[in-house]
């Protein structure tokens, strides 16, 4: 997948595919207590994908430090790694 694979817009059967395995990948590394809170932060991710706007700046800043936390300590740098396929160019300002 290229850094731009997900261009916004509706997402095709293998966008969807990719993203419900990442969604299970990081559901199985966080503590159950928090299943909720990580699946809502994925959700918000897929409409960030959806209207273009899932960038680098965007997952570092925001989307990462709240969902980090979430995840076992041993996971976070595995889990980190696996959401760089899925970054956005930022829209141009």
């Amino acid at each position: 997948m290229s850094s731009n694979y997900f261009g916004g817009g509706a997402m095709n059967d293998q966008e969807v595919a990719a993203l419900q395995t990442l969604r299970r990948q990081v559901l199985a590394d966080s503590a159950p207590a928090q299943a909720g809170h990580v699946n809502g932060l994925l959700t918000l991710m897929f409409r960030k994908l959806e209207s273009g706007g899932f960038s680098a700046a965007y997952f570092q800043l925001s989307f990462w430090p709240q969902l980090a936390p979430l995840l076992t300590p041993t996971a976070q740098h595995t889990d980190a790694a696996i959401f760089t396929p899925f970054l956005q160019e930022a829209p141009d300002a």
